[in-house]
């Protein structure tokens, strides 16, 4: 079925909006096409502006005049440069660090993505496949360059590990090979599943709620109060965990395994 625009907005591979997936769905705000493409601006896009511009501003205030005794705001903003320059430093190895600037940019970018996800009636860019795989896909290329960059053809010793018996190279090199080529999949896959998966349940227990109404709909409603919470712990440790195998592969890249 052709991807088109309907008049509501939203496009016709869209769920029914009572679907706990229609929240996920891509809506044009302003539609345009331009020479017979699609160039609107959506929901998506325009959350990933306000992403930019949330962060940007963010440190401009936290940084700005950068006090000896720190304020709140600049202690916040300290404390996740700090966090993720520990992070590429101990993961990444000393080498990597000129690559601090590209986790950090990620790193940001997916928290302030999972954390307006979780505000009621936003949109989530982190629970499209697509958005996480540009980024999977980024370190993936960079971290491949590194290693044939420094290492050469010797870069394909990391599919057969120094002092593993020769006899298991048919086995273990193909398993390497799969491995290493599958790391933007499951990199992005992890993030999207588990984004998506607690947005859903949200949604259910919600509608539940809506349904049964105040009597017979305390259940749903304590199970979101429980989730909510939850998806916010979610929401920090998968952007911590998309940084730090991004750093896992650049040290891979720069020094084997």
């Amino acid at each position: 079925m052709e991807n088109s625009i309907t008049t509501n907005g939203y496009y016709k591979l869209c769920p029914k909006e009572e679907s706990p997936m229609a929240q996920f769905c891509v809506k044009a705000i302003s539609p345009h096409k331009l020479g017979g493409v699609d160039v609107s601006i959506t929901n998506s896009s325009l959350v990933m502006v306000a992403i930019l511009i949330i962060t940007l501003v963010f440190f401009f205030f936290a940084l700005k005049g950068h006090k000896l005794i720190p304020s709140r705001m600049q202690m916040a903003g300290e404390m996740v440069y700090n966090l993720v320059a520990n992070m590429v430093r101990d993961n990444a190895g000393k080498d990597a660090r000129r690559f601090l600037p590209l986790i950090f940019a990620m790193f940001c970018f997916i928290l302030v993505a999972n954390l307006i996800g979780l505000l009621p009636y936003q949109f989530s860019v982190t629970a499209q496949f697509i958005n996480e795989l540009i980024f999977a896909l980024a370190i993936f290329v960079v971290t491949t360059f590194i290693g044939f960059a420094r290492h050469g053809l010797g870069y394909c010793r990391m599919f057969f590990p120094h002092g593993t018996p020769l006899i298991m190279a048919p086995l273990l090199i193909p398993v390497e090979i799969v491995s290493y080529i599958a790391r933007p999949i499951t990199l992005t896959l992890r993030l999207f599943a588990n984004i998506t998966a607690g947005h859903a349940m949200l949604f259910v227990f919600a509608m539940f709620i809506a349904k049964l109404g105040f009597l017979g709909g305390e259940a749903p409603f304590i199970l979101d109060a429980v989730l909510i919470p939850f998806e916010l712990f979610v929401a920090i440790v998968q952007a911590f965990v998309f940084a730090l195998l991004a750093c896992v592969y650049l040290h891979d890249a720069y020094y084997m395994h």
